[in-house]
């Protein structure tokens, strides 16, 4: 219902380079964020549709960080699997990174073709993290901490099943 009401206050649309009017809406992204339908589903696309587009701007040097914050060290080619990006966008973001300090790159001991990545202390308080936390934190904003734990296990309950699911299919197709 909030966002419905949000939806009425927008004149055009955020998604599209050429913000078309919510009348004649031209792009996909707009007919898909702003279809009306209340079925389950439709909304679930919907919330993956804005999900994905926000971490799409975040998709650089923030997530980078924050990924290396939560993991320590990782090497630089299961950074570019999560982040399915080309190895040349992703080795110029972290030369961009490693200019300011925010990571290392070392050579992996045991195997000297991969690069180990590291946050230093400089990089887990840099603004770009701190944006990027920012986001995430704004997207469930709405939701208190009792609605966020029920979203979380609802959540939680829709994807094993799903993956129960997917896991069933596979093992019919082998």
């Amino acid at each position: 219902m909030e966002m419905e009401k949000d939806n009425k206050n927008i004149k055009q649309c955020p998604l599209c380079e050429k913000h078309c009017s919510l009348s004649n809406l031209a792009c996909m992204r707009g007919r898909q964020l702003f279809d009306d339908s209340d079925d389950l589903f439709h909304l679930m696309r919907r919330c993956g549709h804005v999900l994905y587009h926000s971490q799409e701007q975040n998709n650089g040097q923030g997530r980078i960080i924050h990924i290396l914050s939560v993991r320590g060290s990782i090497s630089q080619h299961e950074l570019q699997e999560i982040l399915n990006i080309q190895p040349g966008s992703l080795s110029e973001i972290v030369g961009k990174l490693e200019a300011k300090g925010y990571l290392t790159k070392e050579r992996d001991e045991k195997d000297q073709r991969k690069m180990i990545l590291k946050v230093t202390a400089l990089g887990r308080r840099s603004p770009e993290e701190k944006a990027y936390l920012k986001c995430r934190e704004e997207l469930f904003q709405s939701l208190n901490e009792n609605e966020q734990k029920e979203m979380k296990k609802l959540l939680r309950k829709l994807l094993n099943d799903w993956l129960k699911i997917e896991e069933r299919t596979n093992d019919k197709n082998d």
